[in-house]
């Protein structure tokens, strides 16, 4: 049970930062091509991710370890995302987010390897199944709650711009230390 928890909230950022990284880019003059581009970033340096920390499981079978090691990781990128995060910085952004991609999309197979061999004696299209579908239930929720709270510095604009764009951080680093904290209770 609590790897589902942990699992659906990082699978619920993954959706969620697919969702909302136009909201989140936009208020540092960034256009929807540069999401698209620093999202593709993200999925290209994940699927590198996966298939190296596949390899890597394959090999060591230290799942717990792999999974914590992963979500440090990505809590470190995100808390980081408050320098790389600026106008007229697309590069480092793009790389930023490429590494963020690497650890945040890999740990979808680490997490259903895992659940697999946690609940052995079950088939593991039952195990995987239910893990997608309490994500994907976790990822909406997510999407909508970061969406909302996001739109709401956008309607009332100051002479500068937002309010409150550190509003997008700080959903970021509440996603991401609940994702980290929950992982730290799985045996």
């Amino acid at each position: 049970m609590l790897l589902t928890f942990s699992f659906t909230n990082v699978y619920g950022v993954y959706i969620a930062v697919g969702t909302i990284i136009t909201y989140l880019l936009e208020p540092y003059g960034y256009d929807n091509s540069d999401a698209g581009i620093m999202l593709g970033a993200v999925v290209i340096f994940g699927v590198i991710g996966s298939f190296f920390f596949s390899i890597l499981l394959d090999k060591t079978k230290k799942f717990i370890i792999i999974y914590r090691f992963m979500c440090v990781s990505i809590l470190i990128l995100v808390l980081m995302l408050e320098f790389t995060l600026k106008k007229d910085n697309f590069v480092i952004l793009c790389i930023h987010l490429a590494f963020f991609g690497f650890f945040l999309i890999a740990t979808l197979p680490v997490g259903f390897s895992f659940s697999v061999d946690m609940t052995y004696p079950v088939n593991e299209t039952l195990s995987s199944g239910f893990l997608i579908l309490f994500s994907t239930i976790f990822g909406t929720i997510f999407s909508y709650t970061a969406s909302y709270i996001l739109s709401v510095p956008r309607d009332r604009l100051d002479e500068d711009g937002p309010i409150a764009v550190e509003n997008t951080l700080t959903i970021m680093i509440c996603m991401l230390v609940g994702a980290v904290i929950t992982s730290f209770f799985v045996k």
